[in-house]
């Protein structure tokens, strides 16, 4: 009777591990379902897109692959989108194909865009070496032609005009009668224009004597850069809101400033007419750095009237 038990006790033993198994096997089951059911939405979505697409725009003719979304062979057609079936080289994307089209578009107008830019200031640089040429018979006329610089730089054209004996008098910001002519030469030329055009005051390194007028050479600078301004503006009429006036001192020689023909080489006003694309960076007599002044008074007594600096 013992020996009966025991053997049915050890048969039932035996046969245990069939319910773990069981349940392990309907889990990887469960979750394989579950997996395989998230790729489906995501497969379905991919197709559901696809079609919306491909009923707006047909069937695309360029052959695109994109092996990120097209990985399945030809029999399993699980994200073959928009349904387009099997072409050489493997399956065509009509996202993909969408999205190359729209960078192509986006290209061609970028180019577009830079070939107009680009035939626009060359029309702008031509118009400006044909005022440069009249300008250059005006200064030859009133006997400066060896005086005056013409340059056409990145910034647009610009014309040095020399101080001494031409513009102002040593020290002082009041313009001669020789300057204002000078002056009333370029006028119509640059009336005719629709650039902005800047102006800016330039001295050599000499420092300015104390008691006078002005205290430094960048103060002295910036009001003969108004005058000139003003004098444009209202004696010959330019529109005030296309002219700029600025005073460099002498922050940006052009020449040695320890010889006396360095100095006075140094000693200028620069006209430029600017490109439009150099308009915007100008800076504007509207900020109150240069007021406009037009003849600001008695020549300042400085260091200028005895050693030509300035």
């Amino acid at each position: 009777m013992r020996s009966r038990k025991r053997h049915v006790e050890e048969e039932m033993n035996h046969e245990a591990w069939v319910i773990p198994y069981a349940d392990l096997l309907t889990l990887l089951l469960a979750m394989f379902l579950a997996l395989w059911a998230t790729g489906r939405v995501d497969a379905d979505k991919f197709r559901e897109l696809a079609n919306a697409f491909h009923s707006q725009i047909g069937t695309p003719q360029t052959k695109v692959v994109d092996p990120q979304i097209n990985q399945g062979s030809p029999s399993q057609d699980l994200l073959t989108i928009g349904g387009l079936g099997v072409l050489d080289g493997g399956w065509t994307s009509s996202i993909t194909k969408l999205v190359t089209e729209a960078q192509v578009v986006k290209a061609q107008d970028i180019l577009k865009r830079a070939e107009d830019s680009a035939a626009k200031a060359a029309a702008e640089k031509q118009q400006l070496q044909g005022v440069e040429a009249q300008l250059r018979d005006k200064v030859t006329s009133l006997g400066f032609g060896d005086k005056v610089q013409f340059e056409t730089t990145d910034r647009g054209l610009q014309m040095v005009l020399p101080i001494d004996a031409v513009l102002f008098e040593s020290g002082s910001a009041d313009l001669r009668p020789e300057g204002a002519n000078l002056l009333a030469a370029f006028a119509p030329a640059l009336r005719g224009l629709d650039n902005t055009v800047e102006v800016e005051g330039h001295t050599d390194s000499e420092p300015i004597a104390p008691g006078g007028r002005y205290k430094s050479n960048r103060g002295l600078s910036a009001d003969r850069a108004a005058t000139v301004a003003d004098y444009l503006v209202l004696d010959q009429g330019f529109p005030s809101d296309r002219i700029c006036a600025a005073g460099e001192g002498d922050s940006h020689p052009i020449a040695d400033n320890s010889t006396p023909e360095g100095r006075a080489k140094n000693r200028r006003v620069v006209i430029t007419v600017l490109f439009a694309a150099s308009a915007a960076t100008a800076p504007s007599t509207d900020s109150g750095a240069v007021p406009p002044v037009l003849n600001p008074g008695a020549p300042a007594s400085t260091t200028e009237g005895t050693n030509h600096n300035g």
